[in-house]
């Protein structure tokens, strides 16, 4: 009995490539030939549609990261708020990464600027207590609190900047 399960590895070199790495087990002593065989012809077939697509200047400009907005977790404590306030912002249509441990707060915002998300909304025991939020401009380095049923808004207003 034999499984193959795809696992996808993306990394960005330019025009961004992607390598699928095909894993396989067999049971009772069959040999991995396939799966290996299975791997090069997917990457060479990834790299070679790359290639072409960067030549011919059709190859889409990929960020390291589609979010557009990093949700920090403050400590502990805040830590189920700040996935509630996520969760709010997602349903607004906006794309938000949640960070899910209290690390140190520049540890969380060197995170987001490495992966080019724009935004990062911190949520203290502060602001917890007053219903509001801490929206911080990665790009400018400029931050402001403001209510949170405001949020969405203002993170949509910063974002047509990005542009």
């Amino acid at each position: 009995m034999e499984w193959i399960a795809p696992v996808r590895l993306n990394f960005g070199v330019g025009f961004g490539i992607g390598i699928s790495v095909i894993l396989a087990k067999s049971i009772g002593g069959g040999d991995r030939s396939r799966a290996k065989m299975i791997t090069s012809y997917t990457v060479w077939l990834v790299l070679v549609l790359g290639l072409l697509l960067a030549k011919d200047g059709a190859a889409p400009e990929l960020r390291a990261s589609p979010s557009q907005v990093l949700m920090v977790t403050f400590d502990a404590d805040s830590q189920k708020q700040a996935l509630r306030a996520a969760t709010r912002l997602r349903a607004e249509g906006l794309q938000v990464e949640w960070y899910p441990s209290a690390e140190r707060l520049a540890r969380q915002l060197k995170y987001a600027d490495r992966l080019g998300i724009p935004l990062a909304v911190i949520l203290g025991p502060d602001e917890i207590r007053e219903d509001a939020l801490t929206l911080k401009d990665l790009r400018s380095g400029q931050q402001e609190r403001l209510p949170a049923s405001e949020a969405g808004g203002r993170i949509r207003q910063l974002l047509m900047r990005e542009d």
